[in-house]
């Protein structure tokens, strides 16, 4: 288990009660809807495994639609459940972003019975916009969908479907304040870019013309944009995001709403430094995507209908090539996807190597109470799905299990701080303790200064390195890892 998948399960559950545990997670910079189920899940089994099940029951529901009620052919549903979303993001992964394709999924299959009927679509899209700040930008998509969607039978007049249309967009609408509400104002201060000095317009056109930067991790294989060969490929990848909208033009206002979407995401994604390092980010669009082309399935026989025989075949030309480009993007995502699948089968390097950690100190009975410290501290977040050991925030000065980054914490530590911290923990309780260094070392290391992010750095010099050293005993050094999860283990003398 990684850090994020187990810090939401830590502020799930947090507080005495439901009420506190909304107020701790106010701010977290997600909505509300995945700590709830977690916490719901934990009341009924009382293990936390229920943090891999849930997500794995949530993959397993939106496999299920795509496979009972999809209109797909089933090569493309293959395709789809092949694809590296469905196989590990959305699924192994557990995270906040399966939820939201389930919904996704949901919406896509109940649109045309409750289109103008019922508040159904109102209620899915509210808890759409509360599975995580990429699904509630979607929201809004999908909400421009549906107005465009039943405009030409309105004739711009306060129509029932316009009326019924407003309803859910009231309902809509409260799900994304709720989210808004939750999410801000963030207390994870040190993780947000710095706009200070504006953005500048060459970093929104970029955005706006050229979003495979930003989607990089669903478009390419790892380190394939380097050298020469980068701005041509960007472009191709450009041209296959927007191109693969192209397929949903039979029906105005889904081709508006992906493209809308994409640029959306592609804008959101420069604004707050998230990108090509987190394709489960991104691949959101892709869940949206292939939703859109769920509810627009029977939409080609009747493309251009009204429209002078010439229009009529060239819409329907540019909706097959959007169609295959469609097509390609899903089959890229399987490649990843076959993969996984052998990473799964013959792979030897974890995620994170918090597990081994965990297995080693439960064949050390000395170490059953040890406290355990960390540098950088986000390396104790794991722990607590293995361990009941106690787990010390050295950058906040207090016990915890969810770290705040936040820039009022010790921005700047030394080695020698490291240090002093395990002994006064270890006078103070008279418990072993167990320090986690993600930084390695030699004898004769220099003076150096180690950015670890979030504004956190970590100073050494030789004399410090030889200092803690002595006064410690590496225990393991638990590498490698798929992640930055990898680390040293020392016991404090």
């Amino acid at each position: 288990m990684w850090r994020d998948e187990v810090r939401a399960l830590s502020l799930a559950l947090n507080g005495n009660d439901l009420m506190a545990m909304l107020q701790g997670v106010h701010g977290e910079g997600h909505p509300a809807l995945w700590y709830l189920l977690l916490r719901a899940a934990y009341a009924v089994v009382g293990r936390p495994e229920v943090l891999p099940a849930l997500a794995l029951v949530v993959a397993v529901a939106a496999a299920l639609l795509l496979v009972l009620k999809s209109p797909f052919p089933w090569p493309m549903i293959g395709l789809i459940l092949l694809g590296h979303f469905f196989l590990f993001e959305y699924s192994v992964m557990a995270r906040n972003y399966g939820i939201a394709m389930l919904v996704l999924f949901a919406v896509a299959t109940y649109y045309p019975a409750y289109r103008s009927s019922g508040i159904a679509l109102g209620v899915l899209l509210f808890l759409l916009a509360n599975c995580n700040v990429f699904s509630a930008i979607l929201t809004g998509a999908f909400l421009l969908f549906w107005l465009v969607d039943i405009l030409p039978g309105t004739e711009f007049r306060w129509s029932r479907s316009l009326r019924h249309f407003t309803l859910n967009a009231v309902i809509a609408g409260a799900g994304v304040t709720v989210c808004a509400l939750t999410i801000f104002p963030t207390f994870n201060d040190a993780s947000v870019p710095d706009w200070s000095g504006g953005l500048s317009l060459k970093t929104l056109a970029a955005a706006v013309l050229n979003p495979a930067v930003r989607f990089e991790k669903l478009l390419y294989p790892p380190n394939v944009l380097q050298g020469h060969w980068r701005l041509p490929l960007e472009t191709a990848g450009s041209l296959l995001l927007f191109g693969s909208t192209l397929g949903l033009v039979g029906r105005p206002g889904a081709f508006l709403a992906a493209l809308s979407a994409l640029i959306a995401f592609s804008v959101f994604f420069a604004i707050v430094g998230v990108g090509p390092g987190y394709p489960r980010h991104a691949m959101m669009w892709l869940a949206f995507l292939i939703s859109l082309y769920w509810i627009c399935w029977d939409t080609s026989n009747s493309i251009g209908v009204g429209s002078p025989e010439p229009r009529r075949d060239a819409l329907s030309i540019v909706a097959t090539l959007g169609f295959v480009l469609f097509i390609i993007l899903l089959g890229l995502q399987a490649v990843r996807g076959v993969r996984d699948v052998q990473h799964a089968m013959f792979g030897d390097i974890p995620f994170s190597r918090s597990a081994d950690f965990a297995a080693f100190l439960a064949r050390r009975p000395d170490l059953k109470d040890a406290i355990l410290i960390a540098d950088p501290d986000y390396l104790l977040e794991p722990l607590p799905y293995y361990l009941d050991n106690k787990t010390y925030l050295m950058r906040q000065q207090r016990y915890g299990n969810v770290v705040a980054y936040t820039k009022k914490a010790r921005l700047n530590l030394g080695l020698d701080d490291v240090l002093q911290n395990g002994r006064t923990l270890h006078d103070t309780t008279g418990k072993p303790v167990v320090i986690l260094l993600g930084l390695k070392f030699g004898e004769t290391a220099p003076q150096r200064v180690h950015s670890e992010g979030y504004d956190w750095t970590l100073t050494t010099t030789p004399e410090q390195v030889r200092t803690f050293q002595d006064a410690t005993v590496l225990l393991h050094r638990f590498e490698p890892a798929s992640s930055d999860e990898t680390f040293d283990a020392y016991l404090l003398k």
